[in-house]
């Protein structure tokens, strides 16, 4: 899934293996070029 994320004030495009929704807590797990690779932030319990 693509998309567009704001990490640290910035916008990216960024793409994740699932889909996410706006207000979701991410994690950026890697970058290609432009592109920011993303998951979601799991909550500790």
């Amino acid at each position: 899934m693509t998309g567009y994320v704001i990490a640290h004030g910035e916008r990216w495009r960024a793409i994740a293996d699932e889909p996410l929704s706006s207000g979701d807590e991410i994690k950026i797990t890697g970058r290609k070029g432009l592109t920011l690779e993303v998951a979601r932030q799991r909550q500790e319990s």
